[in-house]
């Protein structure tokens, strides 16, 4: 078994049918690939839909269970897969046609334990766009350790634009953390640490649907706090990973890209804050928190990676507490930040 391709599934009826349809309609012979359906207690007729496809494609695979979430979903997925290689797929995402085999041919040729590519944003249920594999030989392609990886692309935090060798989960027992949220940048940041060969094609493969009905996009107050609480978890977790990098060797430049990181999970959590309306006194504990661990105020977050104006504006007022007073006080009276 060459690819195992992993799809965590909750009340994914809107959306399977056109997943399935994209990971089927494929040049990969199908006793070369499984797909492996976690159904995490789903409500819907999701798990009807994938008894359709069952009765249609013998390389599907089928595991239920009590909703545990995502995480855990995920986590099954990898216990059970038995291919060389695995691939998450979201339920409601799906993938280019005719792309698996070129895929799986350039990792295996090029003795890859890390193959990334692009994605593509859309509301589009139906994107369609050739990919030209014809640029890139495999005997040709640059391959990097994970550390040089990490110092030259700003990756994605998300695993769905990779596939990865399944032996790196076995000698490092990583799996993702469960009952998190946001887990996906602790895994890649710590998936590309232990791989000693990693490589890019700048191919749009993944398409990433906008979903207005996913969980990030979620705004009961519940799920606001505990999203907060996932971003400081993996604040605190980033600075074991940097830890780890530094006795692994990494350069300069992979630190200061794993600092970033780092430091746009405490941006992204100060905007949450403010979206949430929370008070002063709030604020001042959370930045103690972070200067506690070294992580305020943001001192690597604009440069390589992150660099827009609105940005640098946001980090100079983050990094200041009197300005950020004020700011809050404005933020509270004209919506700046919705």
């Amino acid at each position: 078994m060459l690819l195992s391709i992993i799809i965590p599934v909750y009340n994914g009826e809107k959306y399977l049918a056109r997943c399935f349809d994209s990971l089927f309609n494929q040049d990969l012979d199908h006793r070369d690939y499984e797909v492996i359906v976690v159904n995490d207690g789903s409500s819907d007729s999701s798990l009807d839909i994938v008894n359709i496809y069952k009765s249609k494609y013998e390389n599907l695979k089928i595991i239920s269970q009590e909703n545990q979430g995502q995480s855990a979903a995920r986590n099954i997925g990898i216990r059970e897969a038995k291919g060389e290689y695995l691939f998450f797929v979201d339920s409601d995402d799906y993938i280019a046609p005719l792309v698996l085999k070129n895929l799986i041919n350039i990792a295996v040729i090029s003795q890859l334990d890390f193959l990334g590519f692009s994605m593509t944003n859309t509301s589009s249920s139906n994107y369609k766009s050739i990919v030209d594999f014809s640029k890139f030989n495999p005997d040709d392609i640059q391959v990097y350790d994970g550390l040089s990886y990490i110092s030259n692309f700003n990756y994605y935090n998300t695993v769905w634009w990779y596939l990865f060798r399944r032996d790196i989960l076995v000698i490092t027992n990583l799996l993702f953390e469960e009952g998190k949220i946001i887990e996906d940048g602790i895994f890649t940041t710590e998936l590309l640490l232990n791989c000693k060969r990693a490589s890019y094609l700048d191919l749009n493969i993944y398409r990433y649907f906008i979903n207005e009905d996913s969980i990030m996009h979620n705004k009961s107050k519940s799920h606001l706090a505990k999203i907060s609480e996932d971003f400081k978890f993996i604040v605190h977790k980033f600075t074991n990973l940097i830890k780890l990098a530094d006795r692994k060797g990494a350069d300069s430049n992979a630190i200061k890209r794993l600092r970033a990181r780092q430091e746009s999970y405490v941006f992204f959590l100060f905007i949450r804050l403010l979206k949430d309306n929370v008070s002063f006194k709030e604020i001042k504990q959370f930045i103690l928190e972070m200067d506690s661990i070294n992580v305020y105020p943001l001192n690597n977050f604009i440069g390589l990676d992150y660099n827009s104006i609105k940005l640098k504006i946001l980090t100079t007022i983050f990094n200041h507490k009197t300005l950020l007073f004020f700011f809050m006080k404005l933020n509270s009276c004209l919506k700046i930040i919705k």
